[in-house]
């Protein structure tokens, strides 16, 4: 981050126009001054000094000021790569889609804001100071980039005894840690990489991590002057979740790198951040696969043997394979630092990308999968079981994912589970009594994510119930996890509770609302205190910070959702439904607000209108069986019953729960034949399911007993035509008899 300057702005401003989707912006000059005319919060044009540049390479950013104490970044960007890579162009960040000046992406909203998003990590002992009550920002900093004190801490103790005595040996140079230490690494004979001799030592991954990972600050201690081992007392780590990653550990949004690293073998064998980095140069250790035969011998693994290309290939280097890249902000690749063994037999069945297909385009991941087991096989090997198959399973809630789950908490933390992963299996357990068992036995669990994960899984339970598992943990050491608890157990009434422990909780309750205020200028923190001041009865409070929310970004469409609740708590129905339509006028494409809505005109009795609602949802996210279950269920109300089960059969997933309303619907209509059908498809979701077992039995009676019945009266049926039959042929010799009569008494 520099001022705007002759040296350090790298975009062209000689009177360069830009349009994106109908939006033209123009770049120019006005002395040494730099300048963009653009589309304002309102839509309008105006003209505004760019005030900083960020970034250099492979692109640049620009921020501009504003009176409230705001950095805003600019969604255009400069591609500062070489011409012949396709660089030196002005483009913007959403390439593919309009970003209206009311879009939550527009350049002026809350996720382009520096002072939020960006400062933190860019520049070194930063000091927000957002004042919520006039939604401003006296932001200040040490220094305007990441200098050695952002990861090193204070430096006065240092330049103090430097001064003091330059010759003597001071405890790392005088600093509170080291981020030296890189392990102690031996060769054996019988081993081609080396292997680290000592504990494993996690400061540098903290201290990096702070900064390399998709977390939330929760102090603003840190990371400037503080323990680096404290990464879990400072930010709150997102596990492996949709949509930040894949179910298989892979990179999918912008993660960074510790998410992806602590996954890892190499995390898990003891290898730090420095081993690979430089970390003042920002160079590698050393060039291409130099950098991997620092511990993998070259001889055994830079051959084509190991990686079955040719020498001089794309697939020869080792990242090209262990470590690929995804571009983020359209021009900048970042490589995938879970550095794994590519798994194309999972990518049809998972949905995740591998390695092979990135380069041989052309081909299938079947192929790949077949060349690799291929390869495999030759050397006597197998691919092993993959805890992505696990969290897949967990993800599109298959009822054998949960033993599974299970089974992959209880191993020991390795590159097989690691503890990161096992977090986010702990999060995917379903609410039953085995589930209850296991996040118990992880609320003492080693790692501060695994506790944490433990402690969300008592959300399930009714909240008088939680206090006897958590309370323990409200003086757990790590700061995220006694959040948590915090979380949890704000319904609690502490006045009703021993003097000691009513002490414990408020103290609790008080380092929560200081964590979130860390974060006050976002709308999620917001939104996290609207839910605890709701929890805790505190209407106004609560209406308040989701106010507030919505204030921060017009766009948040979860604080129009939670408004409209507190109001429904208080039975103030009409001021529900006005909340959720402000919301839609904001959003009018996120498909919850629509479903909210309808379940507020149910609420109201206003069917038709309700059933209006949940079908624009549907129409919003046809993947959601729960609002497609709410629009069935509303046609049935209205007595559209055939038009309910119609949109259930044509439904793009038929899940457990999906089917269950079908049969529901089908018995009701009398179409048993359909209803066995379908009542066998839920049977294959659970072949041990008791309950559904004895439904397919009860249906296939029924049906039986309609067959019978049908039968019974097709045997009547036909009885009946034969005696009409008889009569008509006897009538029609009577008639013939009488004609025959009457012929002969005209002759005669």
């Amino acid at each position: 981050m520099r001022e705007a300057s002759e040296q350090s702005v790298l975009g062209n401003f000689n009177n360069q126009m830009f349009e994106h989707f109908g939006s033209k912006s123009r770049f120019y000059r006005q002395g040494k001054e730099f300048w963009v005319e653009t589309e304002n919060a309102e839509g309008v044009q105006q003209n505004f000094k760019i005030s900083y540049t960020f970034g250099f390479f492979p692109l640049q950013q620009y921020l501009i000021g504003f009176p409230d104490g705001r950095y805003q970044a600019l969604n255009i960007a400069w591609d500062s790569r070489p011409k012949t890579e396709g660089g030196q162009r002005w483009y913007h960040l959403y390439p593919n889609e309009a970003i209206p000046h009311n879009d939550v992406l527009h350049w002026t909203g809350t996720y382009f804001n520096w002072n939020s998003r960006c400062a933190a990590c860019h520049s070194t002992n930063l000091e927000r100071n957002y004042n919520s009550t006039n939604n401003t920002y006296n932001t200040r900093w040490s220094e305007i980039n990441v200098s050695c004190e952002a990861c090193h801490g204070p430096g006065k103790k240092h330049l103090q005894l430097v001064k003091k005595d330059a010759a003597k040996q001071y405890p790392h140079s005088g600093f509170d840690v080291s981020l030296s230490p890189v392990g102690a690494w031996l060769k054996t004979q019988e081993h081609p990489t080396l292997v680290h001799s000592g504990e494993r030592d996690d400061t540098q991954i903290n201290v990096c991590g702070s900064c390399h990972g998709r977390r939330a600050q929760i102090s603003e201690a840190l990371p400037y002057g503080a323990p680096a081992a404290e990464f879990h007392n400072a930010f709150d780590l997102s596990l492996l979740d949709e949509p930040l990653f894949y179910p298989d550990g892979q990179i999918r949004d912008e993660v960074f790198e510790m998410g992806s690293f602590v996954q890892s073998k190499m995390f898990h064998k003891g290898v730090t951040c420095s081993n690979c980095h430089e970390p003042h140069s920002l160079k590698l250790r050393a060039p291409g696969n130099q950098v991997c035969a620092q511990c993998h011998a070259p001889d055994h693994f830079d051959t084509p043997k190991h990686h079955h290309h040719t020498s001089k290939s794309e697939g020869a280097q080792c990242v090209n394979c262990h470590m690929p890249s995804t571009n983020y902000m359209v021009v900048d690749a970042r490589r995938d630092h879970n550095i794994r063994i590519p798994r194309p037999d999972l990518s049809d069945a998972l949905g995740t990308p591998n390695a092979c297909v990135k380069c041989h385009q052309a081909k299938s991941n079947t192929w790949a999968a077949t060349s690799l087991q291929g390869w495999l096989t030759q050397q006597g090997k197998t691919l092993p079981a993959h805890y992505g198959q696990t969290i897949h399973a967990a993800q599109q809630r298959q009822a054998s994912a949960e033993q599974a789950l299970i089974e992959l908490i209880n191993l020991p933390a390795s590159p097989a589970s690691p503890a990161f992963v096992q977090a986010t299996a702990l999060s995917l357990l379903p609410p039953t009594a085995a589930s209850l068992t296991s996040a118990q036995q992880q609320l003492t669990a080693k790692e501060p994510l695994v506790r944490k994960a433990a402690v969300s899984f008592f959300e399930a339970l009714p909240v008088t119930d939680r206090l006897g598992y958590l309370l323990p943990l409200t003086k757990d050491k790590t700061k995220v996890v006694r959040l948590e608890v915090a979380r949890l157990l704000a319904e609690i009434n502490s006045q009703n509770l021993n003097k000691d422990i009513q002490v414990q909780l408020d103290t609790l309750f008080a380092e929560y609302i200081q964590a979130q205020q860390v974060n006050a200028d976002t709308p999620e923190a917001q939104m996290n205190l609207g839910i605890f001041y709701a929890r805790q009865q505190n209407i106004t409070a609560a209406k308040t910070a989701y106010e507030l929310a919505i204030k921060l970004s017009p766009q948040f469409a979860n604080a129009y959702l939670n408004l409209a609740d507190l109001y429904r708590m208080q039975g103030l129905e009409a001021a529900a439904q006005k909340s959720l339509q402000t919301g839609i006028g904001q959003n009018p494409t996120n498909a919850s607000l629509h479903y909210a809505l309808g379940l507020s005109l149910i609420r109201q009795k206003n069917y038709i209108a309700a059933e209006q609602s949940f079908r624009r949802a549907t129409q919003l996210d046809r993947a959601n069986l729960t609002y497609l279950q709410a629009h069935a269920l509303t046609l049935e109300q209205l007595g559209r019953r055939a038009e309910a089960i119609n949109l259930l059969i044509k439904a793009p997933l038929q899940r457990s729960d999906n089917l269950g309303l079908l049969l529901s619907l089908l018995q009701k209509d009398e179409r048993l034949e359909e209803a066995v059908v379908y009542a066998q498809q839920l049977l294959q979701f659970d072949q041990k399911n008791a309950a559904v077992q004895a439904l397919v039995g009860q249906l296939q009676q029924q049906l039986k007993a309609k067959q019978v019945l049908l039968a019974k009266a097709e045997s009547a049926d036909t009885q009946i035509s034969l005696w009409l039959l008889w009569f008509a042929g006897l009538a029609l010799i009577c008639v013939l008899v009488a004609l025959g009569a009457a012929y002969r008494r005209r002759r005669f």
